[in-house]
């Protein structure tokens, strides 16, 4: 059961107790002054108090007493252990100067003793001594480790003025970015691609130079071992292409080392020595050589008059023409009188003109004749009269013979048969006529085609005379046929 006493002027002795305690319901704001008074007086003890693990009692406006957790800059847990956070202590909370003596190991005592610096951009630094000591230029740079003896590793800078660096420069990273208008290097060696284990690893390696038209590059290529560039080469004027240090090429001229050549085609030339093998003849235009362009007639051999010029098999003279012809300045070759001989005509001469017809020959047409070993032409009108007015008879005797063209007779009897052969090669209308001897007692004439099989006698292969004094004409009509007439 739970009472409730109004506390006012009245004076109780002995002690209260009361049931779970005296809650904020039970007294009223009198009551409640009183027994912080009391407190305050020591009279009630101060655990006795139910208050909240580490709050701590806080008067508000109205002046009543509020539970709170301390927060902020500090913590407070049980047993009342405050604790300031890190960081929260700034310069305008310290009152005053804080003597060097309540510092953690003196360590400002040191400073205190080291006194105010004494020119700009001094550095505090500890020495090997034990003590502070005031440092500036290279010897702070060097405690600091940052000294020109020092290897110095930094995440990441920049420089607003210049860097000047007196040893070797390094970069490690995947790109090095040059935003400058001159880049100027005193190295006489730029290495590209520097550690490249081998000629694959070096391909593609080069200099590029990027434009938005289209990026310029000079690449090395492992297949051929080439250097390629994407552009032209162009030298100044006076300057050559080399290969060996042996100039190979100008602007105007090959080097005279240049020997060898594929070249298909080209320009005109104007001068040089041809020391290479003999330009064939398919190869030389028709015009090409003229009599003014050549040179193998010196000064001599031009001045002297109709002469020509005749290899010897290892090199030309100059000659006259002479001998069955003569040959004038103008080019015009003269055969002498009496020069053709026999010898020198060719079997064709005769037999390979166009044959003259019985009926085209005319009493005007001519033949060359050879009279006593003088050449000489006849008509056809002068030579039909020489052979209408006769032939000089042949005769042959008692023996085998063979016939000719004409008129063929017998000076003597036959002691037995005779042969008489034709002629083997007869012309067409050729007249063969034959008279037998007035004695025939002892045998016969047998006329016989030549050694030929294909000839024939009015279809037989010969005829026979066998009365004395008979007479017969064959006529050679052609066809391989001899007629009887």
């Amino acid at each position: 059961m739970a009472y409730k006493f109004q506390l006012g002027a009245a004076i109780l002795s002995g002690s209260i107790q009361a049931e779970d305690g005296i809650v904020s319901t039970d007294v009223d704001a009198t009551t409640a002054d009183n027994v912080v008074a009391a407190l305050q007086a020591g009279d009630i003890p101060s655990e006795k108090l139910a208050i909240a693990n580490a709050k701590i009692l806080i008067g508000d406006t109205d002046g009543d007493a509020q539970e709170f957790s301390l927060s902020g800059d500090v913590a407070m847990i049980v047993g009342g252990v405050v604790t300031i956070s890190d960081g929260v202590v700034e310069n305008d909370m310290l009152a005053g100067s804080i003597v060097a003596s309540k510092m953690n190991n003196a360590i400002f005592e040191d400073l205190e003793s080291l006194g105010a610096p004494t020119a700009d951009g001094e550095f505090i630094v500890a020495s090997n001594a034990g003590e502070f000591v005031y440092e500036s230029g290279n010897t702070a740079r060097t405690s600091l480790g940052l000294g020109t003896g020092n290897d110095v590793t930094f995440a990441t800078g920049s420089f607003t003025g210049d860097l000047t660096v007196s040893g070797d420069l390094q970069v490690n990273g995947s790109l090095v970015s040059l935003d400058v208008t001159n880049l100027r290097i005193s190295d006489k060696l730029i290495e590209v691609a520097s550690g490249s284990a081998n000629d694959t690893a070096l391909d593609g390696g080069g200099i590029q130079f990027n434009s938005g038209d289209s990026n310029k590059s000079l690449i090395f290529q492992n297949t051929g071992k080439n250097l390629s560039s994407s552009e032209n080469f162009n030298v100044a004027s006076g300057k050559v292409f080399k290969v060996n240090n042996t100039e190979v090429l100008s602007a105007t001229a090959l080097g005279s080392s240049v020997v060898g050549s594929s070249l298909t085609s080209v320009g005109t030339i104007a001068t040089g020595v041809w020391n290479g093998t003999a330009i064939a003849t398919a190869y030389i235009a028709d015009d090409a050589v003229t009599p003014a362009k050549m040179s193998i007639f010196d000064d001599a051999l031009a001045a002297t008059d109709t002469h020509i010029m005749i290899a010897d098999g290892t090199d030309y003279s100059s000659f006259a023409v002479s001998g069955d012809a003569t040959l004038s300045n103008a080019g015009v070759l003269t055969i002498a009188n009496d020069a053709v001989e026999f010898g020198m005509l060719n079997d064709n001469v005769i037999s390979s003109q166009t044959e003259l017809l019985v009926q085209d020959i005319a009493d005007e047409d001519e033949l060359l004749i050879s009279d006593g070993g003088t050449l000489k032409k006849v008509g056809i009108d002068s030579l039909r009269s020489s052979i209408l007015a006769g032939s000089t008879p042949t005769s042959f005797g008692n023996a085998n013979a063979t016939l000719v063209v004409g008129v063929n007779f017998s000076n003597a009897a036959p002691s037995e048969d005779r042969t008489l052969t034709l002629p083997d090669s007869p012309g067409e209308g050729q007249s063969v006529r034959v008279k037998a001897n007035a004695d025939m007692a002892g045998g016969n004439y047998i006329i016989a085609r030549d050694g030929s099989t294909t000839h024939t006698i009015d279809g037989a292969t010969l005829i026979t005379l066998e009365s004395p004094n008979a007479a017969v004409e064959l006529v050679y009509v052609g066809n391989d046929l001899w007629k009887v007439f």
